[in-house]
């Protein structure tokens, strides 16, 4: 194939390969299989057929339908009949078919069905020769495309290289699309270097999922597949189920797909994996690192033996995924190469036709995007005393310039004829082309300092809360647009959506330098927009950011299904649908109203809530349940489920259920546990002093006896220990603990240390009030209470904003509270560090409080914030108390 000079003679050379199979397409209707024969005549008569209706040398003809074995015969049709096809994406809505009609001038298009409406409008103006190719036209306005076949072949147009064989208009990534025309030469150039590649060869079959419209799969999917007389699959949908059906009925060797694509495929992979048993589970794991370390250190792979099983699910035959029209994350490609499958990158753009580089078989380096083709060359446009530069390029593959546009044109190019790909990337020792951003999309923050999006965008994507996350500029310094993945929040717990996003964005911010780190975020529901082929449309965030801005209701007029019909009608969930619309009434409420995003019901809010529903309608919600819900819809459903079934036998505490199992936690210890405890304590005690000098200050009298709660700032996981050496001895042996059940309940030896040192588990994700619960069981027994009212440790080692969690449990009677400051534990082992350092530590007791003076001295809405409030600034006035 690497001899044919155009695309009209390689589709004149597709006959000879005779019943060998040329595509295989999937339909609602079943499987289609065409020969290279079948193929190649059907070509030859349509494009007869054209020339008959009056086709012009290089006349545009629109070709804008869904990817089908008619959209193949129909382009290289057209290009044998002499015209130009002009490629469109299928799901163009009547004003980008108007603009393109008109910048073009076309007065014929292949199309679908579905876009006969918009197109019946815009002939109104202009006459437009519709040509369907999915079902029957009605012989005038729309004709099917077979009654276009000539009865016989005809002589074709002469085609020179030079011509004209696409125009394509970019995806629009960074604004107006621009007509690109590529040329025979320029298409060619690179089907030659994928058939000398040898990336696909005649037994393989490759499917594709995306749009043929597109310059990446329609050169390397459909040209480079036919040029290497190869098989290609075309699935019913780009679903996963009808990709991997797909994939097992035709028994594809190659996937053609996009980043998101095999993020997708990788990430169902781990959800299977998650979902395993004990042994499974571990055997799986074990079987994963060692074929990770192997493919990694010694170039062997073990990934398609091991893991058969999972490729007989996923494609029994497939062996290599190509991954192109975006930056696929490293790391997903290393699993993804675990696992058993090749996959091979590349790089380049719609005005390259559209390979740059791309990754050899065999020799490919995944942190790069590949070396550059045989006739191309690469210039690196870098400033004095950098690597990175703009990627410029030269070769048969580039375009001329943009149809009918001069100035872009111009900028496009160097004075000396280079094209300005607009990405910046290095070369290294070996040639590899590596990818760092794009010149456009830099932002520029006020002190000077380039932030790439795409490297913090990876950052802040890593966390499985975050499905999608979009950085941006706003007021001078950086935000993000961030797309909950309401799945994993449901598996966290969904109390306190807007918390355990902080909280993560706040973790992952200590990965990457301070400039860049977000100062801001908004939470959106919707998808972010993308091209096809996944690129962010960066020129759209903005409007999206301001609309995620601006956006506290949601509509009102909605409709609904039979079953959320029926669940309305239904009791209690009718009446309580109903005043939640009366306790709302600022918010247009929908069954689809985030519980947190749109009502903003955060931890605390729930405890009222929870109070209110037993309160009205004699319902008590589980913490199980509420960690299930999202959205009002799933409130309404928890509330018919609990209306009909009965408790656990539990102890009930202001409306929340508390089990058995953490009951036991605030249960006396019996005598070898009390005594293992005061051994604990006493050696506690004898470290605190010894290394790190521990100093304790009093301003007033400790408590003599409970109930009291000691409440501590939190900047490190040395705080409770310090505590323990501060508090007065006597006082240990009837003080409680809340421990976060992510460090002291997460195995065998911490739990037996919590139960030794009287830790009880707060959960904040899945039973955001049971540990509140079970503070005032604690309190109730005129005990003490250790409770970090930050919630959690400092990132900066600043007292951050109190919960008002601890508002509410010193409501309780007679309790009074120890304010407590503690100074030197971040610096010996601030958050992510794993072994301290030995600093001298400080720990500064206040005056006991009770909770009514402190909610005189306090602001907020309500009292327990007020009592917070109060708190944080006895604590703050400790630390800055002189010695």
């Amino acid at each position: 194939m690497s001899n044919y000079k155009t695309l009209a003679e390689m589709a004149g050379g597709l006959s000879s390969r005779g019943t060998a199979a040329a595509l295989i397409v999937y339909r609602d209707s079943g499987m289609e299989a065409w020969t290279y024969a079948d193929l190649a005549n059907n070509i030859s008569l349509l494009a007869a057929g054209l020339i008959e209706t009056g086709v012009q040398r290089g006349e545009p003809t629109l070709l804008c339908a869904p990817n089908s074995a008619e959209w193949v015969i129909a382009y290289f049709a057209i290009v044998c009949s002499g015209g130009l096809p002009v490629p469109l994406d299928d799901l163009s809505d009547q004003e980008v078919l108007g603009r393109v009609l008109a910048d073009t001038g076309a007065r014929r298009i292949f199309t679908s069905r579905s876009h006969l409406p918009a197109l019946e409008v815009l002939n109104q103006e202009t006459a437009i020769d519709m040509i369907v190719l999915d079902g029957a036209g009605d012989g005038k306005l729309v004709r099917d495309w077979r009654s276009l076949l000539a009865k016989s072949p005809r002589p074709l147009p002469g085609i020179n290289p030079n011509d004209i064989a696409s125009l394509l208009y970019t995806s629009g990534t960074t604004g107006t699309p621009k007509a690109v025309p590529l040329t025979h030469r320029n298409l060619l150039a690179n089907v030659e270097a994928l058939v000398a590649a040898d990336l696909v060869r005649p037994e393989d079959r490759t499917l594709l999922p995306l749009p043929l419209h597109h310059s990446y799969p329609f050169t390397v999917g459909l040209l480079g597949t036919l040029a290497s007389s190869g098989t290609l699959v075309i699935p019913a949908g780009i679903s996963g189920p009808q990709i991997t059906d797909g994939l097992k009925a035709s028994r594809a060797t190659i996937l053609i797909g996009v980043p998101r694509l095999y993020t997708a495929l990788l990430s169902a992979i781990e959800n299977k994996a998650a979902n395993l048993g004990k042994f499974a589970g571990l055997t799986f794991r074990f079987l994963f690192r060692l074929s990770m370390l192997l493919r990694r250190r010694l170039g062997i792979r073990i990934g398609k033996f091991v893991f058969e099983r999972l490729h007989r699910e996923i494609g029994p035959s497939l062996r290599i995924l190509g991954c192109g029209g975006a930056r696929l994350d490293p790391d997903v490609a290393w699993k993804l190469e675990a696992f058993g499958w090749e996959v091979l990158t590349g790089y380049g753009l719609t005005e390259t036709s559209p390979i740059v580089t791309f990754n050899p078989r065999g020799r490919a380096r995944i942190d790069s995007v590949g070396l550059p083709l045989p006739d191309v060359k690469l210039r690196i446009d870098a400033k004095p005393g950098q690597r990175f530069g703009e990627i410029l390029v030269r070769g048969p593959n580039v375009f001329s310039g943009y149809r009918n546009n001069p100035d872009a044109t111009k900028l496009a190019f160097t004075e000396d004829g280079w094209f300005r790909t607009g990405d910046l990337g290095f070369l290294d020792q070996e040639g590899y082309l590596h990818i760092i951003g794009r010149v456009k999309e830099i932002i520029v923050l006020p002190d000077g300092k380039n932030v790439y999006p795409e490297d913090v965008e990876d950052a802040y994507a890593f966390s499985p809360l975050i499905r999608e996350v979009a950085i941006l500029e706003q007021d001078g310094a950086l935000a993000a647009l961030v797309v909950p993945d309401e799945e994993a929040i449901r598996d966290r717990g969904s109390g306190r959506v807007q918390k355990l996003l902080r909280d993560e964005i706040e973790d992952l911010s200590l990965r990457l330098p301070p400039y860049q780190r977000v100062t801001g975020y908004r939470l959106t529901s919707e998808t972010l927009p993308r091209t096809h082929l996944g690129k962010l449309q960066r020129h759209l965030l903005s409007d999206v950011y301001d609309t995620a801005e601006r956006a506290t209701t949601r509509p009102a007029a909605v409709e609904y299904s039979e079953e959320e019909r029926c669940l309305l009608a239904s009791e209690p969930a009718g009446r309580v649908w109903q005043w939640l619309v009366q306790r709302f009434p600022n918010e247009a409420l929908t069954l689809d109203s985030n519980l947190q995003l749109d009502l903003r019901i955060d931890s605390l809010e729930w405890v009222t809530l929870g109070m209110e529903i037993q309160e009205h309608f004699g319902i008590s919600l589980t913490a199980e349940a509420i960690s299930r819900m999202v959205n009002l819809h799933d409130l309404l459903v928890e509330v018919r489920a609990a209306a009909v079934e009965k408790g656990d036998g539990g102890s009930v505490t202001d409306g929340w259920t508390l089990t058995s199992d953490e009951l036991k936690w605030v249960r006396p210890c019996g005598p070898v546990l009390s005594l293992l405890g005061m051994l604990v304590l006493a050696l506690n005690w004898l470290v605190m002093r010894a290394f790190f000098r521990l100093q304790v200050k009093s301003v007033g009298r400790f408590p003599g006896k409970g109930p009291y709660v000691i409440a501590p700032n939190h900047v490190s996981m040395l705080d409770p220990l310090v505590v323990a050496a501060a508090v007065p001895f006597r006082s240990l042996r009837h003080t409680y603990w809340a421990g976060w059940t992510g460090t002291m309940f997460a195995g065998p030896a911490t739990r037996l240390l919590s139960r030794i040192a009287r830790v009880f588990p707060v959960d904040p994700d899945r039973r955001p009030a049971a540990g509140i619960a079970l503070g005032k069981v604690v309190l109730s027994r005129k005990q003490g209470l250790v409770w970090f009212p930050e919630g959690r440790r400092s990132p900066t080692g600043e007292i951050r904003t109190f919960l008002p969690g601890i508002g509410v449990l010193l409501q309780q009677p007679n309790v009074v509270v120890v304010p407590t400051y503690i100074h030197g534990t971040y610096e010996a082992m601030p958050r992510g560090r794993r072994l301290p350092r030995f600093r001298r530590i400080m720990v500064r007791i206040g005056e006991p409080m009770s909770a009514d003076r402190l909610d005189a001295m306090g602001e907020g809405a309500d009292k327990a914030r007020r009592i917070a409030d109060a708190l944080q600034k006895e604590i703050v006035a400790l630390q800055h108390r002189s010695p």
